[in-house]
């Protein structure tokens, strides 16, 4: 057991660089229920009452106790029974501890992870390249007896000390695993049955100079891979959460802990409760600790989630499985987040699992308006709810009831304008589209073992002949479909085709291009992305480039490695796959990138061979500008920019495009290869070209989602430096490619970039008191050298630029 937990706690150290994820849409606290005087303090973190716990109030906190855990994976508990001199003793031998000289705190190194006690040094992460400045002693301490005489016997006090605060927080964790496990509707001693030991990390962070601050970390963003994790912190600030896409502070509150929901709770919970993903920053004045204690369960425990959680609404979304099997998964492919859970699901991408449903019907009249009201968060599913009213009368003169859309994301598109003959409402592969005259879309997105479809009256069924019975009731219509593991591989998959918005072009061109820069601007806001038709490249011109592409990778290595270079300011290169030794994976992906605007710049820089590849490449090139000045001008006019504004970021802007090759990859190294690990762009906007074999995938409420290439359309992703323009109005994209077994994929990707003296801060148009300013002014450059000097992970580029930062 120890072997286990100790391989696990690696976890919490060899952290790589963090990946960006999108924005969770978790309700604030504030928005939640009212529960009976829960606190909240100034970093939203809710206050928890541990003492409240043996009296009459018993209900409401164990109430707040998941509403915490459901919508912000953390909380801090007061009044927890742990004396304040047991806090001080234990601060105070810690301190004393990592004050020793170096050669005698290094008696308890070790590199064997299976040590029951280990001194973890910082270490130098060369991928993201930073600096992980955190020293920790970890060892196993329950039971206590089993483990104190491997403890440190200097300073004198230690073992006394420790053993007494270990043992009082051994007490928290039965009592607040009580708790949580009747706010899930389980016997309270269900999580304690499964307990098995528990394991401490006593973390010391050195001041950091001031000079090296923004390239120091005190441990990288992780989720922990226990059921809970209880943190004692000093009173030095440290600690960040991520909230809503944002890094929160969590500043340490006087007399708490802070409880830490981990992957496996999330497991137990059958998704309704999510674990926490956080860092802790480095001070350039103080020194800082904390105490983390893990609590895990024996080896032998089941941690699926138990038969009282599941049912119709909520399926199953993890099958079985042990302590065990899950710490031995977890090492085969090193990850730091609850992505280690994905084995683990009963439908790893249940969005493969869609089927297709089509509904038309008449209607005599239509009001001009469609509410929409409060939205909830459908944890177990992994998906935002938006609850709509749309009332049947609006669409059949005898039906006054309210579509049934309970458990369904649904987004409105556009205002209703004018009335017309028809309506219709559309199942079409997992998204429920509900049609207005053309002027109106509602969009809804559900796994298919959810369907359930209100069908209105009177109506015509297209396409699956399904026949529906006359008469003034909705009908509902079931899709039933066996839940079953994925396969790893996405080929001869189903794959959701409405993930992204699709965004006619020509609609700004004519009487519609107001309710297209509306639909462009939601499609930024909800979506970060959308596809793009009729946006004017010819299909002579798309095939063209795309067999350009494929001629030239597969040409001879050494005639494609005469464009390789290191060198990651050369103008054209040629870049190749590689392997990630922190994380045991490869990158495989070929890719030959270049400037491209003004075309003749630098055409003459590009390859000759194969023969007519500058001539297609510059043609393709202009015709991507072309429709990219379009798109730009309509999405910076939706966000209601003065044309001012609007020039001076289009103006000299430049161009960058990528030729992406994913060869084949054998189904044995699928599991260990990505085409492209999950990452934003820092851009203002990439317009993505794919072939017909899919691989793209994007993280869309904490999934990721395959993105089905559309014949003759593009992919457009909203970039790091839209998101700064916009005052964080709309999110970058975070996407990332998987490989394929059977057939191998090419893309071509047009990155939009500004010019370097261009400023990149939000216009003045976008701040006011509803809008305050997120981001200060700086320039593209500067956003750039910062980017590459740091070598910051995606979420955080931005972050040295926000005038909280300033």
């Amino acid at each position: 057991m120890s072997a286990t937990m100790l391989q696990l706690a690696e976890c919490l150290l060899a952290l790589p660089g963090a990946k960006h994820l999108p924005h969770t849409d978790k309700d604030p606290i504030s928005n939640l229920p009212t529960l009976p005087e829960a606190q909240v303090s100034d970093s939203s973190i809710p206050i928890i009452d541990l003492e409240a716990l043996h009296g009459p109030r018993r209900s409401d906190i164990v109430k707040q106790l998941g509403q915490a855990c459901q919508h912000k994976g953390f909380f801090a508990v007061k009044n927890h029974g742990i004396p304040r001199t047991t806090v001080s003793n234990i601060f105070d031998t810690t301190r004393e501890f990592f004050h020793l000289p170096k050669e005698e705190r290094m008696k308890f190194y070790t590199p064997d992870p299976n040590s029951d006690i280990r001194l973890m040094n910082a270490y130098k992460d060369e991928v993201a390249n930073v600096f992980v400045a955190r020293e920790s002693l970890k060892f196993h301490c329950h039971p206590v007896e089993n483990y104190v005489n491997k403890w440190p016997t200097n300073p004198p006090s230690f073992r006394k000390y420790a053993a007494e605060y270990l043992t009082n927080v051994r007490r928290v964790e039965i009592t607040l695993l009580g708790a949580i496990s009747e706010s899930l509707g389980l016997e309270r001693d269900y999580i304690e049955k499964k307990l098995g030991g528990h394991y401490v990390s006593l973390n010391y962070y050195g001041a950091c100079e001031q000079s090296d601050l923004e390239l120091t970390y005190g441990v990288r963003a992780h989720t922990d891979p226990t059921i809970i994790t209880i943190l004692l912190q000093d009173d030095v600030p440290g600690l960040q959460v991520l909230s809503e896409g944002e890094w929160m502070d969590v500043n340490p509150i006087p007399g708490t802990v802070v409880v830490h929901v981990g992957d496996l709770l999330q497991a137990i919970s059958n998704h309704k409760f999510k674990s926490l993903l956080h860092q802790a920053m480095v001070n350039c004045e103080k020194e800082r600790m904390s105490i983390a204690s893990y609590c895990y369960p024996s080896s032998d425990a089941m941690i699926g989630p138990p038969k009282k959680l599941i049912d119709n609404d909520h399926p199953a979304v993890y099958q079985d499985f042990t302590f065990k099997e899950f710490s031995e998964q977890m090492w085969k492919v090193i990850t730091f987040t609850d992505t280690r859970l994905d084995s683990f699901k009963t439908i790893k991408r249940f969005f493969f699992l869609i089927k297709e449903k089509k509904l038309i019907f008449n209607h005599s009249r239509i009001q001009p308006k469609i509410i929409l009201t409060f939205e909830l968060f459908l944890t177990c599913l992994y998906i935002k709810v938006f609850k709509v009213k749309v009332f049947m009368n609006s669409l059949e003169e005898n039906n006054n009831d309210q579509l049934n859309l309970s458990g369904l994301i649904f987004m409105i598109k556009s205002n209703l304008k004018d009335r017309a003959a028809l309506s219709s409402v559309a199942i079409i592969k997992g998204r429920r589209e509900i049609l207005h005259c053309g002027n109106c879309k509602a969009f809804s997105n559900f796994p298919a073992f959810q369907v359930l479809v209100m069908a209105p009256t009177k109506a015509v069924v297209a396409d699956d002949h399904l026949a529906l019975p006359a008469g003034g009731k909705n009908t509902p219509l079931t899709n039933t479909i066996p839940i079953s593991t994925a396969q790893t591989d996405i080929h001869g998959l189903e794959i959701w085709e409405g993930t992204l918005p699709i965004i006619d072009l020509g609609g700004l061109h004519g009487p519609c291009r107001s309710d297209t820069i509306k639909q462009l601007g939601h499609a930024c806001q909800h979506y970060g992305g959308f596809m793009l038709k009729n946006h004017g490249i010819s299909e002579r011109l798309l095939n063209g480039i795309m067999s350009k592409a494929r001629e030239f990778f597969h040409l001879p290595e050494e005639e494609r490695m005469k464009l390789y270079s290191p060198d990651p300011t050369s103008l054209i290169r040629l870049a190749t796959g590689f392997k990630d030794d922190n994380q045991n994976v490869f990158v495989s992906r070929e890719s030959l990138k270049f400037h491209c605007h003004p075309v003749e710049n630098y055409v003459n820089l590009w390859p000759t061979n194969p023969p007519s590849y500058r001539e297609v490449v510059s043609e393709y090139c202009v015709a991507v500008k072309r429709a990219e000045i379009t798109l730009l001008e309509a999405v910076f006019e939706g966000l209601g920019m003065e044309r001012k504004s609007i020039d001076q970021i289009l103006d000299n802007h430049g161009q960058y495009a990528s030729l992406n090759y994913y060869p084949t990859c054998d189904k044995s190294n699928l599991g260990l290869t990505f085409g492209l690990r999950g990452h934003t762009d820092p851009t203002i906007l990439t317009m993505l070209l794919p072939d017909e074999v899919p691989g793209l995938e994007i993280l869309q409420d904490g999934d990721w989602v395959p993105v089905k290439p559309i014949p003759n359309t593009l992919i457009v992703h909203v970039g790091d430096v839209l998101q700064g323009l916009s005052n964080c109005r709309y999110k970058s994209l975070l996407h990332r490619v998987i490989v394929n077994s059977e057939k191998e994929r090419l893309s071509i990707a047009s990155y939009c970039y500004p010019s370097n003296d261009t400023q990149m801060g939000p216009p003045k148009e976008l701040i006011d008191d509803d809008h305050p300013l997120i981001y200060k002014d700086y320039t593209y450059e500067e956003f750039y050298t910062t980017m590459w000097k740091q070598r910051l992970p995606d979420a955080a580029r931005l972050d040295s630029f926000k005038v909280s930062a300033a």
